[in-house]
């Protein structure tokens, strides 16, 4: 019932979740209040970005430290709290096994290790997971289990002529990626139990990018001569090979493709995804991928420019990030390749783009409805199962 102008505290002003307190505000309201009694101020809470008053707070009372001696911060690391509370530690592999050690969420709200505002989202240690040791495979293969994703750029009004220059040749690029799904073995080790995840983290499938469909500005539904449409090249593709699921870009053009692909494919191959309100969230998921090992990008081409898994790394390379002073990573991240970045080329510079990163990241979409159980996909096999002789071995 205290009002925050006017109250004073008597001994301790205690300011609760403060890396989701705004500094300004509380140096201007209550603050103040500690004046009358001199009354001690306790900070309590969990790091999260380094702009965040908490972590700024931690910096001025280290230097404060440094300078007389007398400790003002207090950190509690993990082992504290197992040491404590031996159930956190089983919680706390759960984390770290389904977001990885090095994700931002483990690492700020376990770790005490604050994310930074912003930055490059894929550095060379997270792009150095990414990498795979397989090569780009053109065929699909007896008994292997492949899935497409699709990020849908827009058709160029000149178009028309298959030699001919595009009217926008800045325009992003419709790019759509085959992964292999990839089922490891079971675990053996009954130690690593998962009790969030009925599958258990080793039977979690992972994923190997092994080829990219890629068109620019081409006409969606239109043919025209030397130059089939859009819709019917990608379709042709994805039925090359035999695509268990589909993920595509369902959001402003690309509404009309999803629904045409799901007619040519059927409904249950493939689903829509709307990138309005979603962004954040299929980054941090693909961040999870990542740094638990479960994507990898096929290898070989990376230093060849201008070829797919060439561009592919610089788009990664190139991709930064911001989250907002009050936001949250998994809710509030933007992340982009800036508009306005450009690539060297032996052919000049040119726009950086990201269609490329962004379809390989709607994996984490596919991954997720697979975890919930909302899309299902697996293998078959036939077999031809020998007929028993119901009187062999009677006697008569």
């Amino acid at each position: 019932t205290a009002s925050t102008r006017g109250q004073t505290a008597h001994h301790l002003l205690v300011i609760d979740e403060t890396q989701n307190q705004p500094g300004p505000h509380i140096e201007a309201v209550f603050t103040p209040m500690r004046a009358a009694n001199n009354a001690t101020a306790l900070y309590i809470g969990t790091v999260k970005l380094t702009s965040d008053y908490l972590w700024q707070k931690k910096g001025e009372l280290e230097a404060d430290q440094r300078r007389d001696g007398t400790q003002r911060v207090f950190l509690v690391h993990p082992e504290q709290v197992t040491a404590e509370n031996p159930p956190y530690a089983a919680f706390l592999d759960t984390q770290v096994r389904k977001y990885g050690r090095h994700h931002p969420i483990v690492a700020s709200e376990y770790f005490l290790e604050p994310v930074d505002a912003a930055g490059g989202l894929f550095p060379p240690r997270r792009r150095a997971l990414m990498h795979g040791d397989h090569t780009r495979q053109l065929q699909p293969r007896p008994a292997e289990l492949y899935v497409a994703t699709l990020d849908l750029a827009g058709e160029d009004e000149a178009a028309t002529d298959p030699i001919a220059r595009l009217a926008h040749p800045g325009r992003d690029y419709t790019v759509a990626t085959i992964f292999r799904v990839h089922f490891p073995d079971p675990d053996p080790d009954p130690q690593r139990g998962h009790p969030e995840l009925a599958e258990g983290p080793g039977l979690l499938p992972h994923y190997h990018a092994l080829d990219v469909f890629v068109d620019h500005g081409s006409k969606h539904f239109q043919d025209h001569p030397g130059q089939p449409a859009l819709v019917h090249r990608l379709a042709a593709w994805l039925q090359h090979w035999q695509i268990a699921h589909l993920i595509s870009d369902e959001s402003g053009v690309g509404l009309g493709v999803t629904y045409w692909l799901a007619s040519t494919l059927g409904a249950l191959r493939v689903t829509g995804f709307n990138f309005a309100g979603k962004k954040a969230h299929l980054g941090a998921a693909f961040l999870s991928l990542i740094e638990t090992g479960r994507f990898h990008y096929w290898t070989g081409d990376q230093g060849h420019p201008l070829s797919d898994g060439w561009w592919f790394w610089q788009q990664a390379a190139a991709c930064s990030y911001h989250v907002p002073p009050d936001g949250q990573f998994d809710r509030d991240l933007r992340w982009e390749v800036p508009p306005t970045h450009k690539t060297d080329t032996p052919t000049g510079r040119q726009p950086t783009h990201d269609d490329r990163l962004l379809s390989a990241a709607l994996i984490a979409e596919l991954d997720h409805l697979y975890r919930q159980g909302e899309i299902l996909i697996g293998t078959a096999r036939s077999a031809v199962v020998q007929a028993v002789d119901p009187l062999e071995g009677l006697e008569f």
